[in-house]
């Protein structure tokens, strides 16, 4: 949902169908007790077009961590070690000069659970020596939307009705009758693509049955729906 410091929307009429960056990571945790930390190990960008509806640019780039994989998330993940071995570290993503033009090119950041997203990003700067100025990045401060809350908001009772309780984005995706391929899924790239149809086409619900046009709209429909924040879903 919009960030909640950015007291302001309700003075900026920012149109939805604008530029927005969708960001996907793909993670893992240290299965050690002792070190319960969670590294980024592979991150996408994705800059759309709200008002022409299609994809402008594109940034992926896989992450090296602090310590190795373990072996479940390999697995699951096709993603390993050895395939880290030479990749950036999250520092070196955040001085990236084309993640950094599409930052700056965004009007808002957009992701499903996007809040997670961002701690692990930031979590995972804030354990290298050199990151001190980089967890101030505009993708910390920029205005934000998260595809997964706005579906609760939006799509409540036909969800429901429709038996889905759980709000991952493939779920999402299926509901709305967006075609993906299910084994290309926890990719970072292939979800952040996957973020921006759903996000699509969630901005043309808002417009075609709420008339929201605007983050001062959206802001606006959003206070009126509260209700919907005292339902309990799953997410996976």
């Amino acid at each position: 949902m919009p960030s909640p410091h950015h007291n302001n929307l309700l003075d900026k009429p920012l149109p939805l169908a604008s530029l927005f960056l969708a960001i996907d990571t793909e993670t893992a945790p240290n299965f050690n007790k002792n070190n319960p930390q969670t590294e980024v190990i592979e991150i996408a960008a994705v800059l759309f077009d709200g008002k022409q509806g299609k994809v402008l640019d594109e940034f992926e780039s896989l992450v090296k961590p602090t310590y190795p994989i373990p072996p479940a998330v390999e697995r699951k993940l096709n993603i390993t070690n050895t395939m880290v071995r030479n990749a950036p570290d999250i520092t070196e993503i955040f001085k990236n000069s084309k993640f950094n033009l599409l930052v700056a090119k965004s009007n808002y950041i957009v992701g499903h659970n996007l809040a997670y997203d961002l701690r692990v990003l930031k979590e995972s700067l804030t354990r290298r020596a050199a990151s001190e100025r980089l967890i101030y990045h505009k993708l910390f401060s920029a205005y934000t939307l998260d595809s997964l809350q706005l579906s609760k908001k939006i799509l409540k009772n036909k969800l429901l009705t429709a038996g889905i309780s759980k709000f991952r984005l493939k779920d999402i995706a299926s509901f709305l009758d967006i075609e993906f391929n299910a084994d290309k899924l926890h990719s970072a790239k292939y979800d952040a693509l996957l973020t921006t149809k759903v996000f699509y086409r969630l901005i043309q619900i808002l417009k075609q049955e709420y008339k929201v046009f605007t983050m001062r709209d959206l802001w606006k429909f959003l206070a009126k729906r509260q209700d919907v924040d005292q339902l309990e879903f799953k997410v996976e």
